[in-house]
């Protein structure tokens, strides 16, 4: 009797902890590596390493319409797929598409795949569309008739190389992961050396509209590299392979304010792969555990000024992107558990997103003060008939207070509690709610 009561506790305490978390229409048998969102046709398509979605053969890549996975005829070739877009109302895949360099099999018409001649004769890690071409990144150094260092662009009907950037390479092999427009100016990212450093890794260039130019003293290291870019608050934030022990500004991430690289609230402990800008908050997945020594599975939120988790759950292996659809938060990665749940590489986020927000029925949930000394004030505005649930976690993501209440309005006291910083999280339903507070 006191085994099963054991057993039945782990399994609901772990069914609590990831609550906020679902899989996705029975998941893949494999991981997951990328996203791309379609919001006009409320549609996500995922390209991976794997050859079952939702229990369909689909070979690495998978279109999910709210309801049901789609093969897309099957898939693509069959070898990862490592990135996604929407090029001129086609979906394009790239990925290690090795094989027959003459014909590249990445572009889906909404009934079939349709062969592009002349493809790269290596593999495509990233795409960008920039002044109607759609620009692609990875590692290969020729694409159709043109020779390109792992960086070149498409117009729809040729392939061309980007500003002689073959010539800014002189290291072997190569390989672009990343691409943006900032300030006017195309930045790519990746792991490269330029012709001013003696071989040595730059990993981060931009054209300036003249020639290519190294920015800042670049991101080194023996192992640095850089995998994705984002602009929030109009500063660009970067990440990677890179670390502080090499010289960096920051560890995994930094931000580019286009004459300087600085810190980002302390960085992470382990590579940061993607980099997404919603509803005024920079979100980061990849490897890591913490982020600006706030316990952070996987996932982490930049709000400006300080790192904080999503949620208190874990995932068991790393996040290797994520994206929105109708205001849902989708990941995808090697993950196969979730806060002690089996979820198979790719999930959705069922909990309401951010603090003193407007949850999804329509209730605003307000926590205040902070700082605070001893009474936490808890609002709730609305009719709301169901229970409500405090839960007070530590730096370390322990949790140390929990409370249940029904009333709209609710003080819980803290003064039992050290001084220092926490994440306060108010649960009612599937709605969430959680707020940094400093406990003077």
């Amino acid at each position: 009797m006191y085994r099963t009561f054991i057993i039945l506790f782990l399994y609901f305490a772990q069914r609590s902890s990831a609550q906020c978390w679902e899989e996705v229409g029975g998941g893949f048998n494999s991981l997951g590596r990328s996203f791309y969102a379609d919001s006009t046709n409320n549609l996500l398509y995922t390209g991976g390493n794997f050859s079952i979605a939702g229990g369909i053969s689909a070979y690495q890549i998978a279109k999910w319409n709210g309801t049901t996975w789609d093969s897309l005829a099957g898939g693509s070739q069959p070898l990862p797929v490592s990135a996604i877009t929407n090029y001129n109302g086609e979906i394009y895949a790239g990925g290690n598409f090795f094989g027959n360099n003459d014909i590249f099999n990445g572009k889906w018409n909404g009934t079939n795949w349709d062969t592009l001649v002349g493809g790269p004769n290596g593999n495509i890690g990233c795409f960008y569309q920039f002044n109607n071409e759609l620009y692609v990144g990875g590692s290969f150094d020729s694409i159709g008739n043109a020779v390109a260092n792992s960086l070149a662009k498409y117009n729809g009907t040729m392939w061309t190389d980007v500003h002689g950037f073959g010539n800014f390479n002189i290291a072997s092999p190569n390989s672009i992961g990343a691409i943006i427009n900032y300030h006017g100016e195309l930045y790519v990212g990746g792991v490269f050396a330029d012709s001013l450093s003696s071989g040595f890794h730059v990993n981060i260039a931009k054209w300036n509209g003249t020639n290519w130019q190294r920015v800042g003293n670049g991101l080194i290291g023996g192992l640095a590299g850089v995998d994705a870019f984002a602009i929030y608050r109009d500063t660009l934030y970067i990440s990677g392979t890179f670390d502080q022990s090499a010289g960096n500004a920051g560890n995994y991430i930094v931000k580019w304010d286009g004459n300087n690289y600085y810190d980002v609230g302390g960085g992470m402990d382990n590579p940061v792969d993607r980099l997404v800008v919603y509803g005024d908050r920079l979100y980061a997945v990849g490897v890591f555990d913490h982020a600006g020594g706030v316990s952070a599975k996987k996932i982490a939120i930049w709000d400006g000024n300080s790192w904080s988790a999503l949620s208190p759950d874990s995932f068991n292996n790393n996040i290797a992107a994520l994206t929105f659809l109708n205001d849902e938060l989708y990941v995808t990665g090697g993950f196969t558990y979730v806060g002690g749940l089996p979820i198979n590489y790719v999930a959705k986020y069922t909990c309401s997103l951010g603090t003193n927000e407007v949850a999804k029925d329509g209730n605003e949930i307000t926590i205040y003060p902070s700082p605070v000394s001893n009474n936490l004030i808890i609002e709730i505005s609305g009719i709301v008939s169901e229970k409500k649930h405090l839960c007070i976690y530590n730096m370390l993501g322990e949790e140390v207070l929990k409370e249940d209440f029904s009333s709209q309005k609710y003080s819980v006291n803290l003064s039992g509690l050290a001084g220092g910083i926490y994440l306060a999280e108010v649960r009612n339903g599937k709605n969430m709610v959680r707020k940094k507070l400093v406990k003077e």
